[in-house]
């Protein structure tokens, strides 16, 4: 067999560095087996391919593919995940306000606009810092992507086809959260309705799976809002958007008395019971013996009674 020349060994180089960078940013870690497996698959190729000296074929691409849908979740962190979280949520918004002041500051005084990159230079000298210790708590690769952000938050305010304003500071009552890249964290399911995530310095947090991730994992940003903390997964799912139909655009209100209501429709359209017959009967009868137990507890049991006759009986009304 012939010596390789010295553009075949580069471009066997270059495919060997897109191996390990397709491996560390697709991650074999990912839910969905058929790409992991085709990831495999595709790194051995590459290593067989090596050792024979020849080039091998070019990556899935479904490597390439971006984030395309969104999955929320309801995350349940134990007290101590919880007050990690929130120190995480501070700093990046910290982050955030330092490097808007550092750009603002910049084009002000010398006229050049600071990019990501160049911060995210800064940002490794300010974490070894000893006197910047809750801004080395953060993982590094959150505080690349709150970068990012801001790049992306300034390329819209300078796209005149996107109407958006100029980047704001964050104050400190701003909706906290920490975003990460798909590759620092991992899934699990545990059940049917439960899941858990591996967040970078944190562990496996637990998630409420009440849906399928369905695709592969790009990023991933736990928040913190009225009602507790979500975790967003921004999913590849490889689905290619429907086609225009051609017909005007219509209105839909959705209401309780009328399901949904279509302005181009004269009648509204009404859900169909989701109850048979028999078991309209028999949600009846429940709801009468449990009138009769809850009485009945009220005169001689001091008032005591179970919780489960007062959930509420949503189960007709889905």
């Amino acid at each position: 067999m012939s010596e390789l020349t010295n553009s075949e060994k580069v471009a066997l180089g270059e495919v060997h560095e897109r191996v390990d960078v397709t491996v560390l940013v697709f991650g074999l870690h990912q839910p969905d087996l058929k790409i992991r497996t085709r990831v495999r698959h595709w790194v051995r190729e590459c290593e067989l391919c090596a050792q024979a000296g020849q080039l091998p074929a070019l990556m899935p691409t479904v490597c390439s593919v971006k984030a395309d849908m969104g999955r929320r979740y309801r995350l349940y962190p134990t007290i101590v995940q919880e007050q990690v979280l929130t120190g995480w949520g501070h700093a990046a918004r910290a982050l955030w306000n330092v490097a808007l002041a550092q750009r603002v500051h910049v084009y002000e005084q010398r006229g050049r606009s600071v990019r990501a990159v160049e911060q995210c230079r800064y940002l490794t000298e300010a974490r070894a810092e000893s006197e910047l210790t809750w801004l080395a708590e953060l993982p590094a690769q959150a505080g690349q992507q709150v970068l990012r952000h801001l790049d992306a938050a300034f390329d819209d305010f300078f796209n005149s086809g996107h109407l958006a304003r100029f980047p704001a500071f964050k104050k400190r009552g701003h909706r906290l959260s920490v975003p990460l890249p798909g590759q620092a964290v991992e899934t699990r399911k545990l059940n049917r309705h439960w899941a858990e995530v591996r967040l970078p310095k944190l562990g496996w947090v637990r998630f409420r799976l009440s849906r399928a991730v369905g695709g592969v994992i790009r990023n991933a940003t736990t928040s913190r809002d009225g009602t507790g903390w979500h975790i967003a997964f921004g999913v590849a799912t490889g689905t290619e958007a429907a086609a225009p139909n051609g017909r005007p655009g219509c209105g839909v209100d959705f209401g309780v008395a009328a399901s949904a209501y279509v302005s181009t429709e004269t009648v509204p359209r009404i859900k169909p019971p989701g109850l048979t017959e028999h078991e309209r009967i028999r949600l009846r009868c429940l709801e009468r013996r449990k009138a009769r137990q809850i009485v009945y507890a009220q005169k001689h049991n001091h008032g005591k009674y179970s919780n489960r006759l007062v959930a509420p009986s949503h189960r007709s009304r889905n």
